[in-house]
C-alpha cells in the first residue's frame, strides 16, 4: 500500500534489521525500541488490523510469535517477552498495518518506555546477529 512504511519495509525501500522471515511475515528491530531487541513483527500482506486478516495469516503470525519469542529468550537472555498490539486507528497511529511488539525484558532492568532514541546503528547490526533467524 502507498505511503505505508511496513510495506515500504518489507519491500526492502526502507532498511531495516531482519530478525526473522517467511512467506508470510517479516519481524525486524523496531529503529525507536523501548529496550534493546524490541522487535515489530508484521504480515506481508497489507491488513488494517487483526480482525480484517484470514485464518492462514493469523496462524502464521501466531507460529511467528512463538518462534521469535522463544530465540529472544535464548539469545538475548530475556527473562520474559511483552507482546503488544493494538488494532483499529487512533492514538495518532499513522501506520494502519497490523503489527506486532515483541519487547524483552531483562533481570534487574528499569525501562523508560519514552527513552527510545538511546541506540545506535552498531547496537542494533550487533542485535539483530544475535536473533537473526532464517534471514
Amino acid at each position: 500500500m502507498e505511503g505505508c512504511i511496513f510495506c515500504e519495509i518489507i519491500s526492502g525501500k526502507v532498511k531495516s534489521y531482519k530478525v526473522y522471515e517467511n512467506d508470510w511475515v517479516l519481524c525486524v528491530l523496531d529503529i525507536h525500541p523501548v529496550n534493546m531487541g524490541h522487535c515489530l513483527l508484521m504480515p506481508k500482506d497489507h491488513y488494517k488490523d487483526m480482525f480484517d486478516m484470514d485464518e492462514d495469516t493469523y496462524f502464521e503470525i501466531r507460529e511467528a510469535i512463538k518462534n521469535v519469542v522463544k530465540i529472544m529468550e535464548e539469545n538475548l537472555n530475556a527473562v520474559r517477552i511483552k507482546v503488544i498490539h493494538s488494532s483499529g486507528e487512533g492514538d495518532n497511529d499513522e501506520r494502519f498495518h497490523f503489527h506486532i511488539h515483541l519487547i524483552p525484558h531483562y533481570e534487574g532492568e528499569n525501562v523508560d518506555y519514552l527513552a527510545r532514541d538511546r541506540y545506535t546503528e552498531k547496537d542494533f547490526q550487533k542485535i539483530a546477529d544475535k536473533i537473526n533467524i532464517n534471514c
